[in-house]
């Protein structure tokens, strides 16, 4: 009785630990990893060690990055691939001895109180002593008509073995032993230290720039250890186009009239110097000078501060930049901006003969009188006054006329040289006179004086709205 209670209390008190355990390990991602390296390969007959960790590099959302500490609430257990297993208590290292060389599958399997998890990994035992193949370039070199390339895998270490392994030319190399299979199987004979793999380089004649293509050699059976992962070799071969890289010319300059309103579009030939085999992306920036956008100028989307895409599409030569310019009937200085543009690091190599075109908004608000609307009194002499849109400019003779010359009375001509030009005006009674103006470059454009009559009595209400040679008052024709 006193023996059955003592073995009832022990099992409760290790039901009473793994009950306390507060991890909860099925939410955590593990791994399993080795002490394997190229320089240090795990082989047949040696002590091979492996470790049970939480995964450090995460992929948030995806891949949960949670960390988790091993306590004794852990019971780890271990499949070694090769009919073995093994328990390292609450340990997450063990040490194992693989008896034949090949590949294998291990798995790490955790319980405790609060669940189960496991991690794995693949690992390949060498033959002992091992043997060490890799290609003798880390990259080679050619031009595209150059018909064919040779690689060359070198074995160093133990050569007394044959190595079977699994050749990919990839896309574009083709091996001249088996120009029409992709993956082709090779051996390196027992004692060779050389293996030369010769491959056809393609040609055509239309440009598609330089081209890195890769090229691997595989084995997992343990014959020879590689640099990556111990089972693979690589390099790459870098074809050069014999073709001449296209150029793309970017159009002239723009000056363009601003206008009186609306949106006018501009357009900027964009020419490749011949079509290429891939989309030309390219990347558009609208930059203020004196112009600014939304107020002078508008991108073809409207988007501000941000870097807009263009593609030339393949086997296309033409596409064009553009932009909306926004007319007004402001008397302003011409006025600037920028388009630049640019070709991403990852597109076809591609020569852009300049990356910026300068667009120069010229107004064409001239001249205009400083208000539309002029309120006088009958007999008392006044002053109109001319803006010059352009001081700096020569002086310009405008000729004037006024409608109603029993009403107002104007000289026949001013001259404006400089910001502007006051000139007297004589009212003479009540009314309205309209008073145009027409400069020496043809510009023309018009003000309402309205007389009033000396006494308080209220000036009369301007005639309906006029116009002169077909536009309303104040517009430059």
């Amino acid at each position: 009785m006193r023996r059955a209670l003592i073995a009832l209390l022990a099992v409760a008190t290790a039901l009473d630990v793994r009950a306390s355990c507060t991890a909860r390990v099925d939410t955590a991602r593990f791994i399993v990893q080795t002490n394997c390296t190229f320089e240090k390969p795990c082989v047949a007959g040696q002590p091979v060690t492996f470790r049970i960790q939480a995964q450090t590099g995460c992929i948030s959302p995806w891949v949960p990055c949670q960390d988790y500490a091993f306590d004794s609430c852990d019971t780890v257990t271990w499949d070694f691939g090769d009919g073995s297993h093994a328990n390292s208590g609450h340990s997450p290292t063990v040490t194992h001895v693989f008896t034949t060389p090949g590949p294998f599958d291990v798995f790490g399997h955790i319980d405790n109180g609060r669940g189960h998890n496991e991690g794995g990994t693949g690992i390949v035992i060498s033959y002992n002593p091992p043997g060490f193949v890799r290609f003798a370039l880390d990259d080679y070199t050619t031009r595209e008509g150059a018909g064919e390339i040779t690689v060359v895998l070198k074995r160093t270490g133990n050569v007394s073995l044959p190595v079977h392994m699994k050749l990919d030319a990839g896309a574009l190399l083709k091996f001249k032993d088996e120009p029409e299979t992709r993956e082709h199987q090779i051996t390196m004979a027992a004692g060779q230290t050389e293996l030369p793999l010769t491959l056809l380089v393609p040609d055509d004649d239309v440009f598609d720039g330089e081209r890195r293509e890769f090229v691997y050699v595989y084995s997992n059976s343990g014959e020879a250890v590689m640099p990556s992962y111990q089972t693979l070799a690589s390099t790459f071969v870098r074809i050069v186009d014999d073709e001449a890289g296209p150029h793309l010319s970017v159009g002239d300059d723009v000056t363009v009239a601003e206008g009186d309103s609306g949106h006018a579009l501009i357009s900027i030939p964009l020419t490749l110097s011949q079509p290429i085999a891939q989309d030309l992306p390219l990347f558009v920036t609208y930059v203020d000078g004196t112009a600014t956008v939304g107020r002078d100028y508008e991108t073809p989307d409207g988007e501000h501060g941000v870097i807009h895409d263009l593609t030339i599409p393949a086997g296309s030569t033409h596409a064009n930049l553009t932009a909306y310019i926004l007319g007004d009937t402001e008397t302003e200085p011409n006025e600037t901006f920028h388009i630049v543009l640019e070709r991403p690091t990852v597109a076809p190599p591609v020569t852009l003969d300049r990356g910026e075109v300068l667009v120069t908004i010229v107004d064409d608000d001239l001249y205009h009188f400083a208000s539309d609307v002029k309120q006088a009194v009958a007999g008392v002499d006044d002053t109109l006054t001319i803006i010059n849109g352009h001081p700096s400019a020569a002086p310009v003779e405008v000729a004037l006329h006024s409608s109603a010359p029993t009403v107002v009375s104007v000289p026949v001509h001013v001259t404006l040289s400089g910001a502007n030009a006051a000139f007297a005006m004589h009212p003479l009674r009540a009314g309205n006179a309209r008073i145009t103006a027409t400069a020496s470059d043809g510009s023309t454009f018009d003000t309402l004086v309205v007389v009033a009559m000396p006494q308080d009595e209220p000036p009369p209400p301007p005639p309906p709205p006029t116009t002169v040679n077909g536009k309303h008052r104040g517009v430059r024709h």
